[in-house]
């Protein structure tokens, strides 16, 4: 990809078309007068409306890039401007748009060799024509692809019959100029977008600079695992119920207890941590280091100059901290010696064998040797009086980077302790709905106790019957004693929030929580070790319950349990909206059953869940957020699988 090079301008009221004389603050300015033959073709304007009490950098649709400090605009009295202006930008950087403007490239009959020409203006929101305060100008950067020495700014004065003469030429200044720190890029590619997509975010509505820079701040020490390891909580299973977790496979069907369900709580795997350093490459910059350099202590290096954001840019790729050290640490050097210097560090780097197998990163722009050697042919200098505060820079950034580095890992560690916290709370109520579970299963299941006088073998056995044909589970027959599987189908059950379905047996006063997946097809198997078989001819009960927000729906339907040829029941139930008065005292009826199988109890456990759910989905959508923003702030170890 072909980078772009910036000629900076620094533009004051007698520049860049704004026809001015030096007794005047404001002289009435027009692209073109209404007789210009060339104004139907002359190349179209951009408009760009901003408060003058803000800091502000516009770009056009060509790469013009404008910053307008705060306070850059005066009135005709020459006071400083403020509200709302209106700026007017036109762009012809190519041949094209020269001709249709009828913009020759001449001085005095003398021709010019173009590096692109632009008009500016500016008014009030009434359209008030402003001009530029000499004393805090605007600051203009035109694209180029290569940075030729010897060029100059030149005015342009139009006349009525569209003949354009530049005027008035003033060398570029030698010195780098220094921008607001706070409105240069300072985010790996594609970071800043990320967010800007992912809005809106906790809480936030506008992708602000600040929301940016402080979600990559706080990725400084993060590993891809870390971020795995604080969102665990995503990943808990809270598919509970009486058949999910069961591990017993002894033939004897003995209780097991709860602490033998499934321990596999968290079903993320977690990947192998690569740390900083992949395969002898490391895997970005540290963030920490952009957060240490990007104040108002290097507001007069050349660290906030547009020249070191474009080679941040080619940092961020190379992955290396000691890279960027080197322009942080040789800033009394001009920038094109730091350059050779860059070129001389990355020479034979990466080597071919450390190269993830990417298409972008398998390309010329891997060649950072060469990369570093053209910024170093641009024979950029340094801001003015570099030299006086180098030393002093270096020395606050030896000391501060540990410091922010600390500050990150704190916040990092404060945040995770907070996850952690809550992580362990859903699963403490995971822990008691299985410990409730046991309990409930355990009722259910028959116990054998007696008296016993001696030492020795005992065997509780009985005589064998006369041998019967039994129905097999899964054998079609006439006649089931046995229920292999009822299905229950829930009318409308996917227009609830929240759906559940109970088989109750008044006898044993015990009841089960019926499986589904969709909210519309309920299921129970009949399962002998958990105690729970679902027998053939005996009355039960389903007690469908339903929320939408705070509104019940309650449903009960009395039937006997009644097999097809496979031994399997079908039956349908259907919900009516309730009070939450009036649900109670249904579920009310059954509140003389243990704790374990009351239908109440088990509801409480369900809400909580629910709301345990509406968590977890906020977690794993962070996460992916998070791995996507890691991806984008370490280049070097991107795997392109987080959605």
């Amino acid at each position: 990809m072909q980078k772009l090079k910036f000629y900076t301008l620094l533009i004051g009221l007698a520049l860049l078309l704004m026809q001015c004389n030096s007794k005047s603050y404001v002289t009435p300015t027009e692209k073109c007068s209404e007789n210009d033959p060339f104004k139907n073709t002359i190349v179209e304007s951009q408009y760009f409306e901003f408060s003058a009490d803000e800091d502000n950098v516009k770009e056009g649709a060509k790469g013009t890039v404008i910053a307008f400090p705060k306070g850059c605009f005066v009135d005709k009295d020459g006071n400083v401007v403020k509200g709302a202006v209106k700026v007017e930008l036109a762009e012809a950087f190519n041949m094209q748009d020269m001709i249709n403007s009828n913009l020759t490239t001449a001085s005095e009959g003398k021709s010019l060799e173009t590096a692109g020409m632009v008009y500016f203006n500016v008014k009030t929101a009434d359209g008030e024509q402003l001009g530029v305060n000499e004393d805090n100008p605007i600051y203009i950067e035109i694209p180029t692809d290569e940075r030729e020495a010897g060029m100059q700014v030149y005015k342009g004065e139009r006349d009525e019959n569209g003949m354009t003469n530049w005027v008035a030429p003033e060398p570029i200044k030698s010195y780098l100029v220094t921008v607001d720190i706070n409105l240069l890029n300072f985010l790996p590619e594609g970071f800043g977008e990320t967010v800007e997509r992912r809005i809106p975010f906790d809480g936030y509505t506008e992708a602000t600079q600040a929301l940016k820079d402080s979600l990559y701040y706080s990725l400084s020490g993060v590993s891809e695992n870390d971020i795995y390891k604080r969102y665990e909580g995503a990943d808990l299973d809270l598919n509970i119920n009486e058949q999910h977790h069961y591990n017993n496979t002894s033939p004897t069907g003995s209780l097991v207890p709860s602490n033998h369900y499934d321990p596999n709580d968290y079903k993320a795997v977690l990947i192998q941590d690569p740390g900083y350093d992949y395969d002898g490459m490391p895997c970005g910059i540290d963030p920490a280091i952009i957060k240490t350099i990007k104040n108002e202590k290097f507001a007069k290096s050349y660290i906030a100059t547009r020249a070191f954001e474009a080679r941040l840019k080619v940092i961020f790729k190379t992955c290396r901290d000691d890279v960027l050290e080197l322009y942080i640490k040789n800033l009394e050097k001009d920038l094109w010696k730091v350059d050779e210097l860059a070129a001389e560090l990355l020479k034979g780097y990466p080597e071919t064998d450390m190269l993830y197998q990417e298409p972008d990163l398998n390309c010329v722009e891997c060649d950072f040797e060469e990369q570093f050697l053209k910024f170093a042919a641009q024979k950029l200098t340094n801001v003015e009086d570099a030299g006086k505060q180098a030393e002093l820079l270096k020395d606050y950034y030896n000391k501060k980077i540990k410091t922010v580095q600390d500050d990150i890992n704190a916040a990092n560690a404060e945040l995770k302790k907070t996850m952690d916290a809550e992580n362990e709370a859903a699963k403490g109520k995971v822990e008691e709905y299985k410990d409730l579970l046991w309990e409930r299963e355990k009722y259910r299941m028959e116990t054998y106790g007696f008296e016993f006088e001696s030492t020795g073998w005992v065997n509780v056995d009985k005589p064998m019957p006369e041998r019967e044909v039994v129905a097999r589970v899964n054998e079609p027959t006439e006649s089931c004693s046995i229920i292999n599987q009822l299905d229950v189908k829930l009318a409308e059950g996917k227009s609830y929030e929240r759906a559940y379905v109970y088989l109750v047996y008044s006898d044993i006063q015990s009841m089960r929580r019926l499986d589904t997946d969709d909210q519309e097809l309920f299921m129970a198997k009949h399962n002998s070790r958990q105690g729970m078989v679902i027998y053939g001819q005996t009355p039960a009960i389903l007690v469908g319950v339903a929320y939408n927000g705070e509104t019940p729906y309650i449903g009960v339907k009395k039937f006997v349990t009644t097999a097809d040829k496979e031994c399997n029941q079908h039956l349908d139930i259907t919900l009516v909206e309730t009070t939450v008065e009036q649900l109670n005292k249904t579920l009310g009826g059954y509140d003389s059953y243990s704790p374990a199988n009351r239908i109440s109890k088990d509801l409480e456990y369900q809400a909580a869940f629910a709301v345990e759910k509406k968590r977890q989905e906020k977690l794993a959508d962070e996460r992916r957020f998070l791995l996507n923003l890691w991806e984008c702030a370490n280049y070097c170890c991107r795997d392109y699988g987080h959605g």
